[in-house]
């Protein structure tokens, strides 16, 4: 095999290692501050409103998140019907916490929702000539006593009559027009799922930076050691081969512990105030740990991974090495250094953020082809 896809293979290996532990900050990150629940009650009470709504944003929501510990959190106002959903006793037995939403609905819970806010007010009799005159707005009572109808948008009252509808004609009970409803939740959700993933890619790719800079994760500098060191290349490459042979790089849940307990919880601090953020080190050790518990056994990779300059060790010897300015005049050589050490380091939190799955696609792709 020609010793740039060599290269190309090894680099490749070490973004799958360091997009799982990425990735596992990312999800401890996200739980602590019930980011996925904030995700969901965005798009479930969207789905209610008839305008349309501000775009989602995961980096402000960890600004707002902050904001809320600090100053105090507002007390939830029913202003749609999207938000009497979340109010119901039901939905509020499964938060994980008092303040936190849920961060997955089933689709059982959420039709028995809609039961008992809406279809428990319709008569039987009106089931086979239903209009959305017919769809009652429910009545919300607040915390002080008063009473206040909620509208429910023409466009879902359409979409509750059909259902209605399809089921009366096809003589068809409550437990079926439930089970409609379920399957329009599970659409739903289904796109969803899609958009959150999405809109992590950013969170991925911020957290990642910290974790490249942190660790000299320098894609630029790591393809010239790699590609000008035979024994480091060969040595990678051949672990590379091994993790090739696997189904899958996803870990199980006690694999998952293990490793947050060891990197993760070391680098993220949370209080019931104050969240730090202190990225885990990416070094031979790391990566070692990590491709054992992939292989599931004790394997090492006899790699010299001190040839590859990872650490915050790396990160201090470029930084006292490249000075634009040194005695007074200016350095051209390194200002050009620096550039191509940003560059490396926004190229690796960019594969970062595409995560281990894409990185492991492509590594059996290029196994195969060479």
């Amino acid at each position: 095999m020609h010793f740039l896809l060599q290269t190309v293979i090894a680099l490749i290996f070490i973004y799958i290692i360091s997009s799982i532990v990425n990735s596992l900050v990312v999800e401890s990150l996200s739980q602590w501050i019930n980011l996925r629940g904030d995700f969901l009650r965005y798009h479930l009470t969207n789905f209610f409103k008839v305008e349309k709504p501000k775009q989602f944003n995961p980096l402000w929501r960890i600004v707002y998140w902050f904001k809320n510990r600090l100053f105090g959190k507002r007390a939830n106002q029913v202003k749609n019907f999207g938000d009497l959903i979340y109010d119901h006793f039901l939905m509020k037995k499964f938060s994980r916490k008092r303040n936190e939403y849920p961060n997955y609905i089933d689709p059982k819970l959420f039709s028995s929702v809609i039961y008992d806010l809406i279809l428990k007010e319709i008569p039987k009799e009106k089931f086979a000539k239903l209009t959305i005159d017919d769809i009652p707005n429910p009545v919300h009572t607040d915390k002080e006593g008063n009473k206040g109808v909620i509208p429910i948008p023409d466009a879902i009252k359409e979409i509750i009559k059909n259902i209605i509808l399809k089921a009366s004609k096809l003589e068809k009970n409550l437990d079926d027009i439930a089970l409609e409803i379920e399957q329009v939740y599970n659409i739903y959700m289904n796109r969803v799922s899609q958009w959150y993933k999405s809109q992590m890619r950013w969170i991925l790719f911020a957290v990642g930076l910290l974790i490249a800079s942190f660790s000299n994760l320098d894609t630029i500098n790591l393809f010239k050691i790699i590609r000008g060191d035979t024994q480091v290349r060969d040595e990678l490459f051949v672990a590379a081969e091994k993790l090739s042979k696997l189904e899958t790089v996803e870990l199980n849940d006690e694999q998952k512990e293990v490793l947050i307990a060891e990197l993760v919880k070391k680098s993220l601090i949370k209080t019931d105030t104050v969240l730090l953020i202190y990225p885990p080190e990416i070094n031979g050790e790391t990566i070692g740990k990590v491709y054992q518990f992939l292989l599931k056994s004790d394997e090492e990779i006899s790699s010299s991974f001190s040839n590859l300059e990872l650490g915050p060790a790396g990160v201090k010897q470029f930084f006292y090495k490249e000075k634009i300015f040194e005695n007074g005049s200016f350095n051209r050589s390194a200002l050009w250094q620096w550039i191509l050490k940003l560059m490396g380091l926004f190229v690796t939190a960019v594969a970062l953020s595409y995560g281990a799955t894409f990185w492991f696609d492509l590594l059996k792709k290029l196994i195969r082809f060479g």
